[in-house]
């Protein structure tokens, strides 16, 4: 947490936390990274993710009178038994590693690939990889963010169409009983018709790319609006109400 936080709101006094850090937090990237005669540019150089904690030896001297070192570790207070405003400083190293990287050569570096419909590539991934690996995985990339997409757009869709059909409950809760039976079939509907609809519009695109598939989607769309028919026929069933039992 960069900011600490507001203590004057607080319910009782005593626990002041102070304006703010004298350490914040920071990063700080090296400029001069190779991958073996090549200079990698401050794009790739940002993709390297992974470090490991890096333990001090020593303070520096303006650090000396500010706190102790415990563990490779910087502390303000006592190590162990932490007080309000006191504050411990980490470092953590991003070291030398085998990567591989999506790019092309301009000269002793590395620029953006673009390819034949636009899309631009500049990535880096540690280890060593093959040219088929670093393919598959953007393309299995790509694909569960298509499917994350999709299954985003179907759940906003749902809760339009339940927004939609909300007044119908509202108006049937003049009976309980009735008021309850109508808002379950009202988002069984919405949920249907989200269904029914995302399935079309993805037919629609895969149709002609995956036959197999687009048809087998318009097939469920076709078994959503026969249920949504189905519903909306027992929707107009009013169930008749149970009389109370006799004493």
């Amino acid at each position: 947490m960069n900011k600490p936080i507001d203590s004057s709101r607080f319910k009782e006094s005593g626990h002041d936390n102070g304006s703010g850090r004298k350490y914040g937090s920071g990063s700080s990237q090296a400029k001069d990274v190779t991958l073996g005669a090549f200079k990698l540019s401050d794009g790739l150089i940002s993709q390297m993710l992974w470090n490991e904690s890096y333990l001090l030896q020593e303070l520096p001297d303006d650090w000396k009178d500010e706190g102790r070192l415990s563990g490779g570790v910087f502390y303000t207070g006592t190590p162990g038994s932490p007080k309000i405003r006191d504050e411990k400083v980490s470092f953590s190293l991003t070291g030398p590693d085998d990567v591989s990287v999506m790019a092309v050569q301009t000269g002793h570096s590395f620029s953006t690939y673009k390819s034949e419909t636009g899309k631009t590539k500049l990535l880096l991934y540690q280890g060593l990889l093959s040219a088929e690996e670093v393919v598959k995985g953007e393309e299995t990339k790509a694909k569960l963010l298509r499917w994350a997409l999709r299954g985003g757009g179907i759940v906003v869709m749902f809760i339009g169409f339940l927004l939609f059909l909300k007044p119908l409950s509202v108006l049937a809760d003049v009976l309980p009983f009735l008021g309850n039976f109508v808002g379950g079939v009202s988002a069984l509907v919405a949920f249907l018709l989200s269904i029914a609809i995302s399935a079309m519009i993805i037919a629609m695109s895969w149709i002609f790319f995956r036959p197999v598939l687009g048809i087998g989607l318009f097939v469920v769309v076709i078994a959503c609006l026969f249920l949504i028919k189905r519903k909306m026929s027992s929707k107009n069933q009013i169930p008749a109400s149970v009389p109370p039992p006799l004493n």
